[in-house]
C-alpha cells in the first residue's frame, strides 16, 4: 500500500513538474508582458501575460524555449512647435510689420504600446532585452513629433490653428495618429495655442499683397514696353502699400475695412499739408 502511494506521489510530482516546465506564462511577473520564441517553432504569436493558461509541450525540450520579459509602462509625450504663419516673412517684409505671424504650439500626448503588439515589434526589430526595447520606443517618440511638427508647419490655413484643440481637431488627429503608429494605443492627445499670432493683421497683409501682385500681373500681361513704361507707377504703388501697411499697424480698425471691402482699389493716400 505504502508503495502504490509513493508511486501515485511520484507519478503527481513530475505531472506537475511537466504542467510548469510547459506553462508559457510561468516566468512572467505581474504587470509584465513576455514573448517567447523557440528553436523548433520560431516566436510564438501571443504576447504572454501573467495568469494566462497557455501549456506548449516544446518548452519541455531543454534549452529549446526562450521568454524575454518586459514592461510595458505609459509614455508621456510633450514638445513645443514654433513656426510662422504661411509666407509670413514675404508679407512681414511687405508691410514692415515684424514678429507678429509667429505661433507656438504645445503638444501633450499619452500612448503605450499594444500588448498585443509586442511579439511583431519584437521580431520585426531583434529585440531581446527591456533596454533594447526602450531604445526602440525613443525612436518612435521622434517619429511621432516628426511627423506633428511636419503637419503643424503645413498648415496652409489660419483657420486650422485656431482651431487647435476643438473636439473636431482632437478626432482628426487622433485619425492620423492611429494610421502612422497602429501598434500604440492612444490615451489622450492634446494640442493648444502657445503663442498666438495676429491672425487680423495677417490677413490685412495678405490682402494687400494679393492687391499689388495682382498690379504686376496686370502690367506684365501688357507685354515688355508695357511694363517698362509703367516701373514708375509700380515703384510709386509699391510704396502706397507701404504706407498702407503702417496705417493698419496703427490703426487695426482698416482692417475691419479691408475684410468688408475684400481689399478693393486702393487710392493714393495723400500728404497732409505742413
Amino acid at each position: 500500500m505504502k508503495k502504490i502511494i509513493i508511486i501515485i506521489l511520484i507519478l503527481a510530482a513530475a505531472g506537475a513538474a511537466v504542467f510548469f516546465l510547459g506553462w508559457a506564462e510561468f516566468a512572467v511577473p505581474p504587470g509584465q508582458c513576455g514573448v517567447l520564441r523557440s528553436k523548433s517553432h520560431g516566436l510564438y504569436p501571443n504576447a504572454l501575460v501573467n495568469g494566462g493558461r497557455t501549456w506548449l509541450w516544446y518548452k519541455l525540450i531543454p534549452a529549446n524555449a526562450k521568454t524575454s520579459v518586459f514592461s510595458i509602462t505609459p509614455c508621456a509625450q510633450s514638445f513645443q512647435i514654433e513656426g510662422e504663419l504661411p509666407q509670413a516673412a514675404v508679407y512681414m517684409a511687405f508691410t514692415g510689420v515684424e514678429g507678429r505671424f509667429a505661433y507656438g504650439v504645445r503638444v501633450t500626448l499619452d500612448w503605450a504600446l499594444k500588448t498585443e503588439s509586442l511579439p511583431q515589434i519584437v521580431l520585426e526589430n531583434n529585440i531581446w532585452t527591456p533596454e533594447e526595447l526602450d531604445a526602440y520606443l525613443d525612436r518612435v517618440q521622434a517619429q511621432i513629433k516628426v511627423l506633428i511638427t511636419e503637419r503643424v508647419r503645413d498648415v496652409r490655413e489660419t483657420r486650422l490653428l485656431t482651431a487647435l484643440g476643438s473636439e473636431e481637431d482632437i478626432r482628426a488627429w487622433r485619425q492620423i495618429l492611429e494610421e502612422a503608429f497602429d501598434f500604440l494605443q492612444w490615451r489622450g492627445i492634446a494640442l493648444s495655442l502657445d503663442k498666438e499670432p495676429d491672425f487680423e493683421h495677417y490677413e490685412a497683409a495678405k490682402a494687400l499683397y494679393a492687391v499689388y501682385i495682382q498690379d504686376m500681373s496686370e502690367r506684365l500681361s501688357g507685354g515688355t514696353a508695357a511694363l517698362a513704361g509703367g516701373r514708375v507707377a509700380s515703384q510709386f504703388k509699391l510704396d502706397e502699400l507701404a504706407k498702407y501697411g503702417e496705417l493698419f499697424t496703427k490703426y487695426p480698425v482698416l482692417i475691419d475695412f479691408l475684410k468688408i471691402t475684400g481689399g478693393g482699389d486702393l487710392q493714393p493716400l495723400k500728404q497732409s499739408s505742413p
